[in-house]
């Protein structure tokens, strides 16, 4: 009999009956967490974990492309001005690097958006001595730039922070910035920018220090609940605690 032949050779299955099919959708990995681009006001993001996205020379990068659809890729043509590309050196992710020294490194956008505000993961070098060091800067004036271990509010647009998730302030009394951070860096009213990551156009040595993990730019202020998710979606990428 057929239940006698599978006890002697060990198939259960019966031949009268088809095999249950994997579900395919189950075989698919979900499509789980957020995504930058569902956000309707991103105009440019920049993610150096994802290495497609830059081109090297050599160690140093080129080009670092926009992920945003937007094509505003950024690109350094000279190798002496070009910053390094590390792995795994951000919470196991790659890192666009600044030397920890004086620099005139920078990198510039081929083409202007409108922004009013940027989200960025970056781990500024406060080792050196006290010189204002630029994350980035418009075409004429400087718009981000830290001095020591605080941020400095002079001229620039973006004067209004949130470091890590504690509350909205002028940048005189933000906290300091210590290690890796999430900020989100707010102007008054969206503003026209070609954006220079890493120095000030017009003071060459105010360059940024150290590693450029991830930076989104929106084209008006994201509200609360844009804010709790992009400050967890960078978070979490980059191994920040936030407040």
């Amino acid at each position: 009999p057929a239940a006698r032949r599978r006890e002697l050779t060990g198939h259960h299955h019966s031949t009268d009956a088809p095999m249950c099919a994997m579900n395919p959708r189950l075989l698919r990995p979900l499509a789980t967490g957020f995504n930058p681009t569902s956000i309707s006001t991103l105009v440019g993001w920049w993610d150096a974990s994802d290495a497609t996205t830059i081109t090297l020379n050599g160690s140093d990068v080129s080009e670092w492309r926009d992920k945003s659809g937007n094509a505003r890729h950024l690109s350094q043509a000279s190798a002496a001005l070009q910053p390094a590309y590390v792995t795994g050196s951000e919470n196991g992710k790659n890192a666009v690097v600044w030397p920890s020294t004086v620099n005139s490194r920078y990198m510039d956008a081929v083409s202007s958006m409108t922004v009013q505000q940027y989200a960025i993961v970056c781990t500024p070098d406060l080792t050196q001595d006290g010189g204002l060091k630029g994350i980035f800067s418009s075409t004429s004036n400087i718009d981000l730039l830290m001095q020591s271990a605080l941020w400095w509010n002079g001229a620039q647009n973006f004067d209004q922070v949130r470091i890590n998730g504690n509350a909205e302030a002028s940048l005189a009394s933000n906290p300091p910035v210590a290690g890796r951070s999430v900020i989100l860096a707010r102007a008054a009213s969206p503003v026209s920018r070609t954006l220079r990551l890493g120095g000030e156009r017009n003071q060459s040595s105010r360059s940024f220090r150290g590693p450029m993990c991830e930076i989104l730019a929106f084209s008006a202020t994201l509200s609360a609940s844009q804010q709790s998710a992009v400050l967890r979606y960078l978070a979490g990428r980059w191994g920040v605690t936030l407040a």
